[in-house]
């Protein structure tokens, strides 16, 4: 009878780990694609000059351009 406990409960922790696993996966889907929008918006306003990019060199854009993707990614 101990034996189906332990059965049981070795279901119950594969269970619980499948579950888990599908959660973090949601989440990690969630970021990537939060991460590729606020990309997808710096390249734009990096590319066009605007908002914090206008009126800097082509240096001192990627300056700036590396910096709040850094701020925002990590």
């Amino acid at each position: 009878m101990q034996q189906k406990g332990d059965e049981d409960q070795s279901d119950t922790v594969v269970g619980s780990v499948s579950l888990e696993s599908v959660y973090r996966y949601r989440e990690q889907w969630k970021n990537h694609r939060s991460t590729e929008q606020l990309l997808g918006h710096e390249r734009i306003h990096f590319q066009t000059k605007v908002g914090p990019y206008a009126g800097l060199t082509e240096n001192e854009s990627f300056t700036v351009l590396v910096a709040r993707v850094e701020s925002e990614a990590l």
